[in-house]
């Protein structure tokens, strides 16, 4: 056995646990936790801490798409809410310019009849001087 074999083998536990060492380091680490107690609970530590790890980035992901999911549907609703405005101020601004129009038609039209109203007025006038000029 090799002077400060267990020192060593603690050093290469993590690489092994994520099976990061060459083949023949990782049969010497297996030959030393068979013989080693206190090697083998530190490796049986080293995963129940990588399982607990995944467990977290797990949860983490979890979360992550909760709150992406909860954003989607806030956007979704002020899109929904955007849209509706923006139809509204459409409808709204048709009315005013079709209610512009219209009193701008009302305007021509009473133009048009004062125009009207005063040519005959006028014809009257110049026929009540003819007559009044014949007596």
């Amino acid at each position: 056995m090799i002077k400060n074999e267990c020192k060593i083998v603690k050093d290469l536990l993590p690489n092994y646990v994520e099976d990061l060492i060459s083949k023949e380091t990782k049969e010497f680490v297996e030959n030393h936790i068979e013989n080693c107690k206190n090697c083998k609970d530190t490796l049986a530590l080293l995963k129940g801490d990588k399982k607990e790890e995944e467990q977290k980035e797990e949860k983490s992901e979890e979360e992550e798409i909760k709150h992406l999911k909860k954003y989607n549907r806030k956007m979704t609703i002020l899109k929904s809410i955007a849209s509706v405005l923006a139809i509204f101020i459409v409808i709204m601004w048709a009315i005013i310019i079709v209610n512009n129009v219209k009193g701008k038609i009302e305007e021509e039209k009473n133009y048009y009849k004062c125009e009207y109203i005063s040519e005959i007025m006028e014809n009257a006038y110049e026929k009540i001087e003819e007559k009044t000029k014949r007596k």
